[in-house]
């Protein structure tokens, strides 16, 4: 009689947790159902006719390698020009001396060229702009957006 009432009682305990499986997958469905209308009304606001989203099937981005940031108070290294072995800084410093009114970071970008520093793939002017703004005490900015050497 012992092995009966617990081959019985093993019946009910899988008849239960069937139940509850059975319980679990409806809830699944129904949550599934919410999840593509809410993908729907995302879609609709941002203008998609039909969202595209399939829960098995979304893409999964990769993640995306951050720079690491400079620490507060350390300087970036700055290249040298491989014609003249003269820093940017230097260069800048040159161009500046030999004006007598201020430059704009444009003119001062095709001064510093003309001595033969290579800027490398990145735009000129832009590269300077940073170099000025990390130059102070050195050189000062005027109306007008010019820059001059400090006296």
């Amino acid at each position: 009689m012992a092995q009966a009432s617990s081959l019985s009682d093993l019946r009910e305990v899988i008849a239960r947790e069937e139940a509850q499986l059975q319980k679990l997958r409806a809830k699944r469905e129904r949550l599934a159902a919410e999840l593509d209308a809410l993908a729907g009304s995302i879609a609709a606001l941002r203008g998609v006719e039909k969202a595209a989203v399939a829960r098995e099937e979304a893409p999964v981005k990769p993640a995306v390698k951050r720079r690491k940031r400079r620490k507060a108070g350390t300087k970036m290294a700055t290249k040298a020009a491989p014609a003249s072995g003269v820093s940017l800084g230097d260069a800048i410093m040159q161009v500046l001396g030999k004006s007598r009114k201020g430059m704009t970071a444009e003119e001062i970008a095709e001064g510093v060229a003309k001595t033969g520093y290579d800027f490398g793939k990145g735009r000129p002017p832009t590269i300077v702009s940073m170099t000025l703004g990390r130059m102070k005490g050195q050189v000062e900015k005027t109306k007008g957006g010019k820059y001059r050497a400090q006296k």
